[in-house]
This record gives C-alpha cells, structure tokens and sequence, in this order.
C-alpha cells in the first residue's frame, strides 16, 4: 500500500497508476483531448470537461442539506459548507490568521510578502489580485461598464455605482 511505480520522466512526481501518469503528462506536452461540442474549448482530463458542459446545462447536481443551495462542483459544495460550520482550515504561518479558502489565504499571504503577480501592460502598475487589475485597466480603456438607469451617470467601478445608487434611494 502506498507504492507509486509510475514515476514521471519529466518531473520525477510519481502514481500509483499508470493511467494517472498519463494524465499527469498532458501537463507537460499541453494535451488537451477532450472538446466541448457546444463552444470548443479543450481540456486535459475528462473531468473538467464533464464539469465545464454544467456551466451550459446550468446543471447543478451537488445541494447542500443546510441551506439548499446548489453547486456545479463538489468541491464548490465542500468550501459552501464552511459557511455554515464556521471551519478555517488555512492558516497563515506568519500571523495564524485562518481562511475557510486556500484562494483566500493566498491572497492574504502577498500582504506578507510583497507579491504582486498581476501586472498592467499599459503601466506597469501591479496588483495582488487579478480582480484589482481588472478594475485598473479600465483607467486605460475609459471603459465605464456601470451605468445608472435613472439618470445615465456611468461609473468604472461597482463601489462607486453602488455609492451613486444609494442617491436615489435615500440611503
């Protein structure tokens, strides 16, 4: 119990299987079989395909008996459930903050360590997250995809929509 024969060439990574090794090697030649009839995009491992045809059957087989919430990937039910349980299995090593989400923790940990992965193309500008370079690139497009449809004014930002909203509605 426990043996890993199969022993990948490339990386050394080893499997108790041979046809885990198989599909472990498309990580290296960037194989990519298995094609959704509906718009073409291409996995490595079946899987992904079978869960990727959900997004277009808006199938959602995974429910949680809390709330009845439903989920395309059971994965996404297991962290749901941490909502509910309160768990925070990922804890930082340099201050034992914990975080329900492996995502959120290493978000967190760039704080520690200066990591900014997202670069602007147009400025150079970088940002710890993909989501605040996404919102930063629209300084360069002038693109303002949040328009009020009371009055017209439109924002770059959703906090900033929102904000205007809260005009209208006296909050």
């Amino acid at each position: 119990t426990g043996e890993k024969p199969f022993e990948c060439e490339e990386c050394g990574k080893a499997f108790r299987h041979r046809s885990s090794l198989n599909q472990h090697h498309r990580t290296h030649t960037g194989e990519k079989p298995y094609v959704c009839d509906k718009c073409q995009k291409a996995f490595s491992q079946n899987i992904s395909l079978i869960q990727h045809l959900r997004t277009h059957s808006g199938e959602k087989p995974f429910t949680c008996n809390e709330c009845g919430k439903t989920f395309r990937q059971i994965r996404h039910l297991s962290e749901h459930i941490r909502i509910h349980t309160g768990e925070k299995p990922y804890a930082c090593t340099t201050c034992r903050k914990t975080f329900s989400h492996r995502a959120y923790l290493t978000h967190h940990q760039r704080i520690h360590t200066g990591e900014r992965p997202y670069k602007c193309k147009e400025c150079g500008k970088a940002f710890r997250q993909r989501i605040h370079l996404s919102n930063h690139k629209t300084v360069h497009t002038g693109v303002k995809a949040y328009e009020c449809n009371r009055c017209g004014k439109a924002y770059r930002h959703d906090s900033s929509f929102k904000k205007h909203q809260r005009h209208h509605t006296g909050e």
